[in-house]
């Protein structure tokens, strides 16, 4: 089965100080992974050299076969949200979708359809600048799921949404993996994690694990939690699980 994303040896420094070392997992088709740790970890810098916003010190990183900045129709293989960065917040919303149209070739109907989809037609003469936390969040979302990119890479997909925002959310990642999709997701949130991803990598300058959840906890407790605060204060192996 085709790979949609690869992570190879994934090393990077700044200066003397290194961020990540040798963090390796890869994604599927079908699969949704987790990327976890505690604050400092190293999550945000993976997630950026995923973006090609970082380059990387050592290791490798393929997305549907490219290099991060070389993929071809780049939003039609993947869709990034990180916490809402990269929006033009000067625009208004529908001033951002329409210039997203026009530059990825969709038509009227289809941001028509991502509009009532997301639940955006109130925001559309707002400017983003001027919209809430959550409110943000569904103008990112929704662009990074524009061009129904078969991958989904997420920074806190969550953060600050609602609990009805949340579950909306959950069945919108879970209904894009149920039919061949793919997700990559950042959270801190634990239990909306435990809902959205079959499998974990867990994280703490170097891979402490990577594994399905049945499989964490077994290493580490009963529980999501018991298993992640286990993980990250010891040394778990950091053989892969996954097939």
């Amino acid at each position: 089965m085709t790979r949609l994303l690869s992570v190879d040896r994934l090393t990077k420094r700044f200066g003397s100080t290194t961020a990540i070392e040798g963090i390796d997992f890869s994604i599927e088709p079908g699969q949704a992974l987790g990327l976890l740790g505690p604050n400092g970890a190293g999550k945000t810098t993976t997630m950026r050299i995923l973006q090609g916003a970082l380059r990387p010190t050592d290791g490798t990183v393929s997305l549907a076969g490219y290099r991060p900045l070389s993929v071809p129709d780049v939003n039609r293989h993947v869709g990034f949200a990180f916490e809402a960065s990269g929006l033009p917040t000067s625009q208004t919303v529908r001033s951002h979708l329409t210039a997203y149209r026009l530059a990825n070739g969709l038509s009227r109907g289809e941001i028509g359809d991502l509009i009532d989809q997301f639940e955006l037609s109130h925001l559309l003469k707002r400017r983003i600048k001027r919209l809430s936390t959550g409110e943000r969040k569904r103008v990112s979302l929704a662009t990074a799921m524009a061009c129904h990119p078969r991958l989904l890479v997420l920074d806190e997909p969550t953060n600050g949404l609602d609990v009805e925002g949340a579950h909306w959310l959950r069945q919108i990642l879970l209904h894009h993996v149920a039919n061949g999709g793919a997700l990559l997701v950042s959270s801190h949130i634990l239990s909306e994690v435990e809902q959205i991803v079959d499998s974990v990598v867990i994280i703490k300058r170097t891979q402490l694990f990577l594994g399905s959840l049945n499989e964490l906890r077994i290493h580490g407790g009963p529980t999501l939690e018991d298993a992640y605060l286990s993980s990250v204060s010891t040394t778990v192996s950091s053989r892969s699980f996954v097939a």
